[in-house]
């Protein structure tokens, strides 16, 4: 039997997919979580600037 294989099969597709859109979604938790931080940080500051000044 002369078989060549010229490209992927359906699981190796669906496993690609499924773990492209696994990591797409750790992606932009770890791109909120760190906005997150990033916002507190430069809350914090301001907040205690304002008080200290009252």
């Amino acid at each position: 039997m002369d078989y060549k294989s010229q490209g992927l099969t359906v699981g190796e597709l669906t496993i690609a997919v499924g773990t492209l859109i696994i990591l797409g979604l750790i992606w932009t938790n770890l791109g909120k979580k760190e906005a997150s931080k990033t916002s507190s940080i430069l809350l914090e500051p301001s907040h205690s600037l304002s008080t200290h000044l009252s």
